[in-house]
């Protein structure tokens, strides 16, 4: 890391004056998101789903206890295994000492029920069912329509309803479950008997929204944080990558961030964004909401259409972080960390100011589909590579759907944010090598 200067000094410092004798326990989706609190003297410990921290630091991940990398779009530690839940929080009271603070990056019962068994244990920020509420998309899209918010004005209907053809649809429509994250569960249907395939896959009684499907829309995210005095601060826009042929199977699946594509994007339409992403913290802050969120949206020809709020931390935080932390000024992970201890903000730029001063950089995620045959993997030399980081080890099973790995690049690699620049595509290609019958083999 480089020379660290006051707004970045200022904020560790502040962070660490707040939690005094406590020591600090990340809990995390994955482990390499606690690099930002690295510095912090009081870390102690992280524990996540998958990918330990590089470092010395204590740590322990799930998926080192199951033996088992999992789908993340589709896994929730609430409702695992009553056996895998019980070793992980024997392993996770291992780490743990008396008079400890969590900062987590998305709420779980798990880990409040850890707490409240545990002496001198307390979790800072909103609690998980306070998080289902904006979780829940219908009622969030209502919201902000209300408050001026452009939304996709999606319609929702009973999964059932949609089985037999009675409602007369503008086709191609997006079909998606009001609950979801990552893209998961989102199909284009193209006439009747796609939307009825889909209907036939999910339960009758769940609602499905239907919404028109905007092919050359530029998919965006942009990362904010509501902090206890009421304001909202952003941080870096990036171009969305969603669907990437090599990366996943799921037609809308996360595949990764560009923050350089953003140069795509005209002036109004970042100021808009940036403008709907205050509106959305200063709603959330009303509601009771602290810490770091998320928002995603499509622009089609300069219009900017809200898709929804991730209440969490996101897959775009550590290397928007990574960035922000290049010039000196604390990023999104430390900053929640900052907001959900009751810290107050310092400064505030703008989503335009990022754009012009922020170093282009890019992460591609990679998961396992159908193509992808790990039994029989081997490693082979990948010094001229791009970065990578998020790899399993060896001995754990990988769950389809699950990532394989993540490729950081330093510059834009997206023009659409559904398919790759040439030589990016070429880089993913080196990276997986075509052997036997078309099967796919990491190197």
């Amino acid at each position: 890391m480089g020379r660290v200067t006051s707004a970045l000094r200022h904020r560790r410092d502040s962070v660490s004056q707040i939690l005094g004798d406590r020591a600090l326990v990340y809990f995390g989706l994955r482990g390499t998101e606690a690099k930002s609190l690295m510095p912090i003297e009081q870390l102690s410990a992280v524990a996540s789903i998958i990918a330990p921290p590089r470092g010395g630091i204590d740590a322990v991940t799930y998926e080192s206890i199951s033996r088992r990398r999992v789908d993340a779009d589709r896994f929730h530690i609430d409702f695992d295994s009553a056996e895998m839940r019980s070793a992980f929080r024997r392993r996770l009271a291992m780490l743990v000492r008396r008079d400890s603070l969590f900062v987590v990056y998305s709420p779980n019962l798990f880990l409040e029920d850890f707490a409240l068994a545990s002496s001198g244990v307390e979790i800072a920020g909103i609690p998980r069912r306070m998080q289902a509420m904006f979780d829940h998309k219908p009622w969030a899209e209502g919201e902000l329509q209300r408050l001026g918010v452009r939304t996709m004005k999606q319609r929702y209907y009973a999964a059932g309803a949609l089985r037999h053809g009675h409602h007369q649809l503008a086709y191609p429509v997006v079909l998606r479950p009001s609950v979801g994250s990552g893209g998961d569960g989102l199909v284009v249907a193209r006439d009747a008997d796609d939307a009825a395939r889909f209907a036939w896959a999910v339960d009758p009684e769940s609602m499905v929204s239907i919404s028109p499907y905007l092919e050359s829309a530029l998919p965006i995210n942009v990362g904010g944080v509501v902090w206890a005095n009421g304001q909202v601060t952003v941080h870096p826009i990036s171009v969305q990558l969603i669907g990437i042929a090599g990366c996943t199977d799921k037609p809308f699946g996360f595949c990764g961030n560009d923050f350089g594509a953003t140069s795509l994007l005209a002036t109004a339409v970042i100021e808009e964004v940036e403008q709907h992403c205050r509106t959305i913290g200063h709603w959330m802050y009303s509601l009771g909401y602290r810490g770091a969120f998320g928002v995603d949206y499509l622009v089609d020809d300069d219009t900017v259409h809200f898709l929804e709020i991730n209440p969490r931390l996101q897959g775009s935080s550590e290397l928007s972080s990574d960035l922000v932390e290049r010039s000196d000024k604390p990023g999104i992970i430390l900053e929640h960390a900052a907001a959900v201890l009751g810290v107050l903000p310092t400064e505030e730029p703008s989503l335009l100011s990022w754009v012009e001063t922020l170093d282009q950089a890019s992460h591609l995620v990679v998961h396992r589909t159908e193509a992808v045959n790990l039994q029989d993997a081997k490693w082979i030399d990948a010094s001229e590579s791009p970065t990578v980081d998020l790899l399993s080890d060896p001995p754990i099973d990988v769950d389809l759907g699950a990532v394989i790995g993540r490729l950081r690049f330093e510059s834009s690699i997206t023009n659409t944010g559904r398919h790759l620049l040439p030589d990016v595509r070429r880089h993913l290609q080196n990276w997986l090598v075509t052997v036997d019958n078309n099967d796919l083999f990491l190197v």
